[in-house]
């Protein structure tokens, strides 16, 4: 099966509308600050480095498995949990003109980001996950900045080290361990109901047989 390519649908005459994923910003935002944390740290002190091969700890989005069976260097990854709308308002109706027809939409979305720090031993896993957790009131800004936050939870946890194989399946170091960070976030979603959007509303309403 060929993935289709939407690219046209975006520039075509109908201007469809496909909204952007806020999630996948806001999950690649978290990744990115993690590797600058660690890109800053120096050498021989798990600091990282865009080259896998030359990297002292790697991080990753969701879990390399693939890469980790021969892997012997620390790393962290990045997951989301469930996110869930917090329904603001009756219609989630943010601006509306009586002399423009356009709309805007917007609800808090929340979810959280789990940061998962492993490594062969649960002392140094522990080390890296409590450096993150001390770090993360530090770069509050910057972290909502570039993943377009809203806010960053209070209660933020530091988990119990977990047992081997939870995290690296079939690994053949039975002292690997991972502690893992969850940390509670939100973005604000909005939508405005331009002519792109009314173009895609009118179509599934057409289809719908509804005028």
């Amino acid at each position: 099966m060929t993935t289709r390519d939407t690219t046209n649908l975006r520039t075509s005459s109908n201007e469809f509308f496909l909204p952007e994923n806020r999630l996948y910003i806001a999950v690649r935002g978290w990744l990115r600050w993690l590797q600058g944390l660690f890109s800053a740290r120096p050498v021989s002190n798990l600091k990282w480095h865009p080259n896998d091969t030359e990297s002292e700890i790697l991080i990753y989005d969701h879990n390399p498995t693939s890469t980790q069976k021969t892997n012997k260097r620390p790393f962290i990854t990045t997951t989301l949990t469930a996110a869930s709308m917090a329904g603001t308002s009756r219609d989630q109706l943010l601006e509306h003109s009586l002399v423009n027809p356009d709309k805007k939409y917007s609800d808090i979305m929340t979810t959280a980001v789990n940061i998962t720090c492993v490594a062969r031993e649960g002392i140094e896993a522990g080390e890296i996950a409590y450096t993150i957790l001390r770090m993360i009131p530090v770069f509050k800004p910057t972290i909502q900045k570039i993943s377009r936050i809203h806010w960053i939870g209070q209660g933020i946890q530091l988990l119990p080290e977990t047992n081997h194989g939870e995290i690296v399946q079939g690994s053949s170091y039975p002292e690997w361990r991972a502690v893992p960070l969850v940390v509670p976030f939100a973005i604000q979603d909005v939508i405005s109901a331009d002519r792109k959007l009314y173009n895609t509303m009118k179509t599934v309403n057409q289809f719908l047989g509804i005028e």
